[in-house]
């Protein structure tokens, strides 16, 4: 079973684009795996491998950002694929509070 220590309105905000930069450098190769565990399709995951061939941290940042835009994105959706794909690990470089202090900023 999946545990987090965070509070449960933390992962019901949608994390911000300064937290998902974060992420790339430790997602190694398994960009496609998480595109499909956070719900992008197959044929996006095909298309965003051809637009970035060569350069999977790039193939891993299309796949955030588009995954961002989603209306289902949310730091809770994010550790249970991050979770599911062994990478917990990675969740330490997610800072929850910054998305808070940008949502009330915008007004959110």
């Amino acid at each position: 079973m999946f545990i987090t220590d965070q509070p449960r309105e933390k992962l019901q905000l949608r994390p911000s684009i300064s937290n998902t930069q974060k992420l790339p450098d430790h997602i190694g190769n398994q960009t496609f795996q998480l595109g499909i565990e956070l719900g992008l399709s197959v044929v996006e995951m095909q298309q965003i491998e051809s637009n970035h061939v060569t350069n999977l941290r790039s193939q891993t940042e299309e796949v955030l950002n588009k995954w961002r835009r989603l209306p289902e994105a949310t730091y809770e959706v994010l550790e249970k694929a991050l979770h599911r794909l062994q990478l917990s690990s990675v969740l330490s470089y997610l800072t929850y509070e910054e998305e808070l202090e940008e949502q009330v900023e915008r007004g959110l």
